[in-house]
């Protein structure tokens, strides 16, 4: 009789440590552990020793199934966002220097994530691109998930595109060395549409959309930052119903 009573307690704690570790999962899958692994590759093929190495560093995920994190790694590759081919780099390129990441929400669900990569060709360049992730799934999110009405948003964005380019011109005025510049020539194309509305992130307040105006090198000290931040209240009548970001407008 004392065997079977062990062997029954034995199950019981057994039973508990699962239902707790599954509780576990599920609080823990409100965000993720997010390490960085920095890489340092060598091009063998290289005749500049200032072209011989280029590090990345990847972000890696834990603190959720096994299954979520390949998902999850795959969604937020530099790959995936911003088409990068190793190989490439390594045996054929060589204009990458550094590839990083920094993270600009994560929790609720929700992973916001900002992939960068600096090089030099001719003179320096930089570029990246945000991804946001539904960590139940591990699947890239993109606007359409989350917002409707998205040519009234669009709108609602211009607006605030133009109050900034309105800001700009008037500091470019004042600013000895530019102030002879052709503003008019400089944002000729400077206009926010639908597919800006994929460059977006998620911070504490709200969503940034984010737009590269695109100016020539000799410019760059006066380009606009591009990051328009709608608080969740504002977005209150273009998020989804159901969706994701349904859950900071109740």
């Amino acid at each position: 009789m004392e065997s079977s009573s062990n062997n029954l307690m034995e199950k019981a704690l057994f039973t508990l440590q699962i239902i707790l570790f599954s509780l576990s999962l599920s609080v823990l899958g409100q965000s993720v552990v997010i390490t960085p692994k920095k890489v340092t590759y060598t091009r063998p093929n290289t005749n500049s020793q200032f072209k011989e190495t280029f590090t990345v560093t990847y972000p890696k995920i834990s603190g959720t199934s096994t299954k979520l994190i390949k998902k999850i790694e795959d969604s937020i590759s530099f790959k995936k966002v911003l088409s990068f081919n190793l190989q490439n780099e390594r045996f054929e390129n060589n204009w990458l220097e550094v590839a990083d990441y920094t993270v600009s929400y994560n929790q609720n669900w929700i992973l916001s994530i900002y992939l960068s990569m600096e090089g030099t060709a001719a003179y320096p360049t930089f570029f990246g691109k945000s991804a946001v992730v539904d960590l139940k799934t591990g699947n890239r999110v993109t606007i359409q998930n989350v917002l409707t009405n998205l040519s009234k948003l669009v709108s609602t964005i211009r607006k605030i595109q133009k109050a900034e380019i309105e800001d700009s011109i008037k500091e470019i005025k004042s600013n000895p060395d530019f102030k002879d510049t052709d503003v008019a020539e400089l944002f000729k194309f400077a206009e926010f549409k639908r597919i800006h509305l994929e460059d977006f992130s998620v911070q504490k307040d709200g969503i940034a959309f984010h737009y590269n105006y695109s100016f020539p090198r000799y410019y760059l000290p006066i380009e606009p930052g591009g990051n328009y931040l709608l608080s969740w209240k504002e977005l209150k009548p273009f998020i989804r119903k159901g969706s994701l970001f349904a859950q900071f407008v109740k």
